[in-house]
């Protein structure tokens, strides 16, 4: 990354996306290796240190946009795949499979386990907090 680079920050906190420019680039040389720290400046003209935040950041505007759609076609995924469980439930109803998400044994978008989760791209692990109108 350059300085003067925009990069695309997603805030899960209110789910948005910053942009930020890369105003100073710190390398700092330790008896362990070397590292690289990146300290961006936000529309307010506040710094922060890229790797505080926690939060995924993409080079590309466009980069920010598929991790989003990615993070909302699974979390969609989980909510059909659970009322699609609940409907089995209803007894005598067939719901015709050309009727049903497809959704491949080898997807990796639903964690089987705990349902309310989802793992993001970078490894993290986010609550998904949709609530549901009862039936």
């Amino acid at each position: 990354m350059q300085i003067n680079q925009v990069l695309w920050v997603i805030n899960s906190e209110n789910q948005s996306v910053i942009p930020v420019k890369v105003v100073e680039k710190v390398t700092k040389e330790t008896a362990s290796g070397t590292k690289t720290e990146l300290i961006v400046s936000t529309v307010t003209g506040k710094k922060i240190n890229l790797s505080h935040l926690n939060s995924p950041y993409f080079e590309k505007s466009s980069d920010a946009y598929n991790h989003l759609m990615s993070a909302a076609n699974k979390i969609i995924k989980t909510v059909i795949a659970k009322a699609e469980e609940l409907a089995k439930q209803l007894g005598s109803v067939e719901i015709p499979e050309e009727h049903q998400v497809q959704i491949a044994e080898t997807d990796d978008t639903i964690v089987k386990e705990e349902p309310e989760f989802i793992t993001l791209p970078d490894g993290r692990q986010a609550r998904v907090r949709i609530k549901l109108p009862e039936a």
